[in-house]
Protein backbone atom coordinates (compact mmCIF):
# COMPACT_ATOMS: atom_id res chain seq x y z
CA UNK A 1 0.00 0.00 0.00
CA UNK A 2 2.60 2.26 1.31
CA UNK A 3 4.39 2.11 -2.23
CA UNK A 4 1.49 2.82 -4.84
CA UNK A 5 0.87 5.83 -2.50
CA UNK A 6 4.59 7.00 -2.91
CA UNK A 7 4.60 6.00 -6.65
CA UNK A 8 1.25 7.90 -7.16
CA UNK A 9 2.67 11.16 -5.21
CA UNK A 10 6.52 10.87 -7.32
CA UNK A 11 3.78 10.76 -10.48
CA UNK A 12 1.22 13.38 -8.98
CA UNK A 13 4.62 16.10 -8.15
CA UNK A 14 6.25 15.08 -11.24
CA UNK A 15 3.16 15.84 -13.17
CA UNK A 16 2.29 19.14 -11.44
CA UNK A 17 6.41 20.58 -11.54
CA UNK A 18 6.02 20.14 -15.64
CA UNK A 19 2.67 21.89 -15.28
CA UNK A 20 4.02 24.68 -13.03
CA UNK A 21 6.83 25.07 -15.57
CA UNK A 22 4.57 25.16 -18.65
CA UNK A 23 2.91 27.82 -16.85
CA UNK A 24 5.65 29.80 -16.14
CA UNK A 25 6.71 29.78 -19.39
CA UNK A 26 3.72 30.97 -21.00
CA UNK A 27 3.70 34.01 -18.22
CA UNK A 28 6.90 35.06 -19.54
CA UNK A 29 6.99 34.80 -22.69
CA UNK A 30 3.55 36.59 -23.23
CA UNK A 31 4.53 39.19 -20.81
CA UNK A 32 7.41 39.78 -23.48
CA UNK A 33 5.57 39.79 -26.17
CA UNK A 34 3.10 41.97 -24.94
CA UNK A 35 5.95 44.22 -24.34
CA UNK A 36 7.18 44.36 -27.68
CA UNK A 37 3.84 44.82 -29.15
CA UNK A 38 2.85 47.57 -27.21
CA UNK A 39 6.70 49.15 -27.57
CA UNK A 40 6.31 48.59 -31.38
CA UNK A 41 2.85 48.84 -32.87
CA UNK A 42 0.63 49.71 -30.13
CA UNK A 43 -2.34 50.53 -31.94
CA UNK A 44 -2.65 46.14 -32.94
CA UNK A 45 -2.76 43.91 -30.11
CA UNK A 46 -1.36 40.80 -32.02
CA UNK A 47 -0.08 38.97 -28.61
CA UNK A 48 -3.47 37.95 -27.74
CA UNK A 49 -3.58 35.52 -30.94
CA UNK A 50 -0.23 34.01 -29.31
CA UNK A 51 -1.94 34.14 -25.87
CA UNK A 52 -5.14 33.09 -26.70
CA UNK A 53 -3.66 29.84 -28.88
CA UNK A 54 -0.68 29.03 -26.20
CA UNK A 55 -3.70 29.52 -23.33
CA UNK A 56 -5.81 26.82 -25.09
CA UNK A 57 -2.85 24.54 -25.20
CA UNK A 58 -2.13 25.31 -21.51
CA UNK A 59 -5.81 24.58 -20.15
CA UNK A 60 -5.38 21.12 -22.25
CA UNK A 61 -2.37 20.20 -20.91
CA UNK A 62 -4.09 20.67 -17.09
CA UNK A 63 -6.90 18.70 -18.50
CA UNK A 64 -4.66 15.82 -19.19
CA UNK A 65 -2.52 15.86 -15.84
CA UNK A 66 -5.70 15.71 -14.27
CA UNK A 67 -7.33 12.95 -16.34
CA UNK A 68 -4.07 11.27 -15.77
CA UNK A 69 -4.15 11.52 -12.14
CA UNK A 70 -7.98 10.76 -11.61
CA UNK A 71 -6.77 7.24 -13.56
CA UNK A 72 -4.14 6.63 -11.45
CA UNK A 73 -5.95 7.06 -8.25
CA UNK A 74 -8.50 5.35 -9.37
CA UNK A 75 -6.25 2.30 -10.59
CA UNK A 76 -4.89 2.46 -7.37
CA UNK A 77 -8.14 1.96 -5.44
CA UNK A 78 -9.24 -0.82 -7.68
CA UNK A 79 -6.16 -2.36 -6.96
CA UNK A 80 -6.72 -2.59 -3.14
CA UNK A 81 -9.96 -3.54 -3.14
CA UNK A 82 -9.05 -6.36 -5.11
CA UNK A 83 -6.35 -7.48 -2.31
CA UNK A 84 -8.95 -7.11 0.28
Amino acid sequence: MEDTTSKFRKIKLWLNSIFFLHLIAFIAVNAFLAFINFRTWPQELWFLWTTASWGMGLFIHLGLNLLVLYIIKNTQSHDTADKS
